[in-house]
């Protein structure tokens, strides 16, 4: 029976070998065939390797909060830096590929595949602040999974070959080799296995169940439909491993705190002030992830050769309508009961200060404090209990004569009663619809393969600044505490950085009442072009043969909102960035804490911005005895404008340089030693300190 033909020629897989090459993946197909009894035939492929990491960057105290020793203005990025800041090794870990073919004559067969990993580092060294979750320790520590398990049966449609295919699998969609964020939507990621010392592309393309079906419809065009049967997230970096760069939203990660990098998030100690440890302290709690249904993914692609444009040119059309596998956050504002007990923690603690001033002696102050607090609470749909009133007005008399803020400390014991009735979650929104068009082709005159894409998706859910999204959330109790103390409530958009409600009149998101869902994502549609060529030469630097690549790719939002003036009160509506950890309003600054400090309106995301990657690699055949040395080069750099998040692929000026080497012997032994200097961006580039070597050994039978 004949087979369903694509028309991609060889050239074109050179691409592959040059991603291959960036992640310094250098092992080859040496798998064990075998013939079974009757017409069953098979081929067993088993890849084991070790590898070690070490940290070769400085810290860089602006990626680290204040409050944990750092000049930075948040401690909800920097669990990564702080585990590995005296830990030069990593990473030590043992893993292992094995991938089983069962053929059926031509007809059909099943293919299964499975991994397994332990990193000696993470399992059984200590980290030198916090412990790794155990939700990050089954990420990055050690696992054992069944990734691909599914049976195909071709058969002849109409005349023409066909193939069903049924079970985990992974589709892959478009000619893009590097930048994420084009047609290759249909299954999800695992992107800290791309981390592992000695990692390889096809162990973080991770499989989801579906039903494909294949066929060829004439001589030069096929098509391809599926339904997938299960939704899966894309895998971010755990909290606190290596590489991770958010501590609140990925897997491990419990919560978020407030303050601007002035409070720990090990918590803080009022011991000085009369008070206890609080380890809590204005921390918002996350709740569980609010997971999409399985249903409603489906797709179908068309491919049409044609045999007379250039030596041979494929086309490509697709269609998905697909859930996200990228989080968005969203929050839930707090109880009324969380305002009234937020109302009765700043009365206790001013009470207790005005008492002490008025000349009461400190117990009575103290005690005047924690009853009107307790009062207040009750009055106000609280609960506040007498004993943990009595703590904050030690806390304010302390304060008072200690010569501190006892305003800025009541409003701080305020937010804090009020944040534990407030709560943050992930969600993945439904219903993403992407067309798109690619091509690959080949130039007859100098063999330089080409290959394109242009993906339009419509929907998708752009993540709103999470500094916005909290100030959101605070506008509840902001409100009702100017309302009890009898001053004005500013309305939406009547910014007045100076009123008793300058969060509820600047916040571009709005004010909300309690226990009001705040969406943190505005669903828009998103265009994302690129272009790779790939070129091999002969005879450069004495090597056998060089491989270089060239992707670029631009991404393009229409009708992004104006960062000072869109959205819906006309004081601009900002997007998600990584580091942009200050709030952005000119106005109101990162209040209260920094009232005049923000981010500059560049570091937040815009309509267009665009990079490119180069990928270049020298093989030298049989220069020691029967070893090929393959010395290989990966250059990245985001040129301008900034991506939109989740996931966004560009941060103007970042840039990254990986220089390695690699070694094989027989398609079975393969070395590779590399080094990954990350840079540019300033404190918006959150990996700007990570910088790393990494050294493997592969043995594939």
């Amino acid at each position: 029976m004949r087979k369903i033909t694509t028309r991609r020629h060889a050239p074109f897989a050179v691409a592959a070998v040059a991603a291959g090459t960036a992640l310094g993946a250098w092992s080859g197909a040496h798998a064990v065939s075998f013939q079974g009894s009757g017409d069953w035939s098979g081929s067993w492929d088993t890849t084991i390797s070790y590898g070690q990491g070490w940290r070769v960057g400085k810290p860089d105290c602006r990626l680290i909060g204040s409050a944990d020793g750092g000049c930075g203005y948040s401690p909800n990025i920097d669990d990564g830096d702080l585990n590995y800041l005296g830990r030069a090794v990593y990473s030590k870990v043992l893993k292992g590929v094995t991938e089983l073919s069962l053929n059926y004559k031509d007809k059909g067969g099943i293919f299964l595949r499975g991994d397994g990993l332990y990193d000696f580092a993470v399992e059984n060294g200590d980290t030198d602040r916090t412990p790794l979750s155990h939700d990050a320790k089954n990420l990055v520590g050690s696992y054992t999974r069944l990734l691909d398990a599914f049976g195909f049966w071709r058969f002849s449609l109409a005349g023409m070959p066909s193939e069903l295919r049924a079970g985990q699998q992974v589709v892959s969609w478009g000619e893009s080799t590097f930048i994420q964020g084009g047609l290759n939507q249909v299954n999800h990621f695992d992107v800290s296995a791309l981390r592992v010392p000695g990692a390889e592309l096809k162990e973080a393309l991770l499989p989801d169940p579906m039903v494909v079906f294949n066929s060829q419809l004439t001589q030069n065009l096929s098509t391809q439909l599926l339904y997938l049967l299960a939704w899966h997230e894309t895998l971010p970096e755990p909290s606190g491993s290596y590489f991770s760069t958010n501590d609140f939203a990925t897997p491990g990660g419990r919560h978020v705190v407030l303050g601007f990098g002035t409070i720990s998030d090990l918590g803080v100690d009022f011991g000085p002030l009369g008070g206890p440890f609080i380890k809590d302290f204005q921390q918002i709690d996350r709740i569980p992830d609010h997971k999409p249904p399985d249903s409603g993914q489906y797709g179908i692609n068309f491919k049409l050769y044609l045999p007379n444009f250039s030596q041979g040119t494929q086309l490509g059309f697709y269609f998905l309508n697909y859930t996200s596998r990228l989080p968005i956050v969203s929050s839930t504002t707090g109880t009324p009961a969380g305002i009234g007990n937020g109302y009765g923690a700043a009365t206790a603690v001013a009470g207790a200060a005005q008492a002490l001033a008025a000349g009461l002696p400190f117990q009575a102050a103290v005690a005047a404090g924690a009853q009107a607090g307790v009062q207040a609470a009750a009055g106000n749909h609280g609960n506040l209990s007498l004993a943990t009133a009595t703590q904050y007005a030690t806390i304010g008399a302390n304060t008072l004569l200690s010569g501190g803020n006892v305003a800025a400390q009541a409003q701080a014991f305020g937010v804090n009663e009020y944040g534990k009735t407030a709560n943050y979650y992930d969600e993945f929104p439904q219903n993403i619809k992407l067309l798109g068009v690619s091509f690959n082709t080949q130039i007859q005159k100098t063999g330089t393969a080409l290959q394109g894409e242009v993906a339009y998706r419509h929907d998708v859910p752009l993540q709103v600044d999470d500094v916005e999204l909290l100030n959101a959330a605070l506008t509840p109790f902001e409100g009702a505490v100017a309302t009890l103390q009898h001053e004005p409530v500013s309305t939406p958009g009547n910014c007045q950085p100076q009123s008793p409600t300058p969060v509820t009149g600047c916040a571009q998101l709005g004010a909300y009442g309690p226990t009001q869902t705040v969406r943190g994502y505005v669903l828009k549609d998103t265009w994302q072009g690129q272009f790779t060529a790939t070129q091999v030469f002969s005879n450069v630097l004495k090597a056998s043969q060089a491989v270089v690549l060239l992707e670029a790719a631009v991404d393009y939002v229409p009708g992004l909102e104006n960062k000072y003036s869109g959205g819906p009160f006309g004081l601009g509506l900002r997007y998600e960035a990584p580091g942009t950890n200050l709030g952005g309003s000119p106005q109101l600054g990162s209040y209260p804490q920094y009232p005049t400090l923000y981010e500059p309106g560049s570091a937040y995301p815009t309509s267009t911005s665009w990079g490119y990657v180069v990928a270049a690699r020298l093989e030298y055949a049989n220069l020691i005895a029967s070893w090929n040395v393959l010395p290989h080069l990966t250059w990245s750099h985001d040129v301008s404008g900034v991506s939109p998040g989740p996931g966004g692929n560009f941060i103007e000026g970042r840039h990254a340089l990986t220089l390695g080497v690699g070694a094989s012997l027989r398609s079975k032994w393969d070395f590779d030693v590399s080094y990954t200097q990350y840079g540019g961006a300033g404190q918006y580039n959150l990996l700007n300190d990570r910088d790393f070597v990494t050294a493997s050994v592969k043995y594939s039978f």
